[in-house]
């Protein structure tokens, strides 16, 4: 019994969708009619087709001048073991943003280090802790923050053993 009654489902259902593809195609019809009826009244063409596009232009040449960081690769070294630099491969080095952004990176490290070795070096010394305006990244971070408050807390301890 019940496969009968899907058999039945399916049946109506294939019915259903042929008469919507029926009724869909009949409403596009009906639409394109009335658009070519329209469009003469705006002032255009109907039968109009528009023309192909143009053919894509050439890729402009690149300026020497202004492309000093490109790779050169006429001269690159067939084995990886004759990597040694960058210099046969960049006709610039300076103007290559990876390198220069690489040079940056490790000037701020070396700032970083050498403000760091100020630190410990005062710290060794027996100044009080100053605060800075650099920053520090990762868990050395928390621990300066932890050290410089003890330290505060400390002096504010004996600030006030001194006044009783």
């Amino acid at each position: 019994m019940k496969k009968l009654f899907y058999r039945f489902l399916l049946f109506f259902k294939g019915l259903y969708v042929s008469w919507l593809k029926w009724r869909t195609m009949k409403l596009i019809a009906k639409t394109t009619k009335s658009v070519t009826k329209l469009l003469p009244h705006l002032g255009k063409d109907p039968n109009y087709v528009p023309p192909p596009p143009p053919p894509p232009k050439p890729p402009t040449p690149i300026d020497e001048t202004r492309a000093a960081w490109i790779v050169d690769t006429k001269e690159r070294p067939a084995k990886m073991a004759d990597f040694g630099s960058y210099e046969p491969w960049v006709k610039n080095p300076t103007d290559h943003p990876v390198l220069r952004a690489r040079k940056l990176f490790e000037e701020k490290q070396a700032k970083a280090e050498a403000a760091k070795a100020a630190r410990e070096a005062a710290r060794e010394a027996g100044d009080p802790p100053m605060v800075t305006n650099t920053t520090e990244v990762g868990g050395e971070a928390i621990d300066s923050l932890r050290e410089a408050i003890h330290q505060v807390e400390g002096l504010v301890l004996e600030s006030d053993k001194k006044e009783e």
